[in-house]
C-alpha cells in the first residue's frame, strides 16, 4: 500500500490497479440487494471485473475531461483530473460500496437534490460547515451505511490547485469528514478495506 496519496497518471494507475487486485482477492464478494421479491444475495462484481481483475471503468478521454469541465464552469483539480485519465469513475470504493462517479454524474451541490439535503441539516451542523458543503461538487454516494456522501470543495480562489474533499455520512448525525487531498480520500477507504 502506497505511504502517500496519488497524484500523477503512473501513480492512480499503480495504486487502482493494486486496490483492484484487493477488492477482488477479498472474502466480501457477495452483497445483499433489494429486488421486488425480496433481498437476494448478488455477485459484487461483474463478470466482466472478475476477468480483467480491474473494479474501475474505461479511463476518460481528454475530452471528456474537458466537457465536464466546461459544464461545471471550473477546471477539476490535477489529482483528480489524473485519476480521471486512468478511470471514468469507480465502483464499490470503500467498505459501503461507496462509487465515486463518472465525470458525466459529477454535480454541483447548489441546484441539485444535494442542496436539499445539505440546508436540512441548518440548526445541526455549523452553517460553516452548510455553506462548506454547499459549494461543493458532488463526486460519490454510497448506499450501505449510513449513506456517505462524498464531496470535492474547491478553493475559493479558483486557483489550480487541490480541493478538500469530505465524506459525510448524513444519517449518523456526525460532521462531514476532511482529507487534505483525493487521493488521502482514496488511501484511507482503501486502507479501511483491509482493517
Amino acid at each position: 500500500m502506497p505511504a502517500t496519496a496519488p497524484v500523477t497518471v503512473e501513480e492512480w494507475r499503480a495504486f487502482l490497479t493494486g486496490y483492484s487486485r484487493e477488492v477482488l482477492s477479498s472474502p466480501d464478494q457477495e452483497r445483499e440487494q433489494a429486488t421486488p421479491e425480496g433481498i437476494v444475495t448478488v455477485s459484487r462484481f461483474s463478470p466482466e471485473m472478475l476477468e480483467s481483475r480491474w473494479v474501475g471503468n474505461v479511463p476518460a478521454e481528454e475530452a471528456e475531461i474537458a466537457e465536464a469541465e466546461a459544464r461545471l464552469e471550473r477546471r477539476l483539480p490535477p489529482s483528480f483530473r489524473n485519476f480521471y485519465r486512468v478511470s471514468n469513475g469507480w465502483g464499490e470504493a470503500g467498505e459501503f460500496g461507496e462509487d465515486l462517479w463518472p465525470l458525466a454524474e459529477l454535480a454541483w451541490v447548489r441546484g441539485h437534490d444535494f442542496e436539499d439535503l445539505v440546508d436540512s441539516w441548518h440548526g445541526v451542523l455549523e452553517d460553516s460547515v452548510l455553506a462548506r458543503l454547499r459549494d461543493g461538487l458532488a463526486i460519490g454516494y454510497a448506499d450501505g451505511g449510513a449513506g456517505d456522501y462524498w464531496f470535492l470543495v474547491p478553493p475559493p480562489n479558483r486557483a489550480e490547485e487541490e480541493w478538500t474533499p469530505y465524506v459525510w455520512a448524513a444519517g449518523s448525525g456526525q460532521e462531514p469528514e476532511p482529507f487534505e487531498t483525493f487521493g488521502a480520500l482514496m488511501v484511507s477507504v482503501r486502507e479501511g478495506l483491509s482493517s
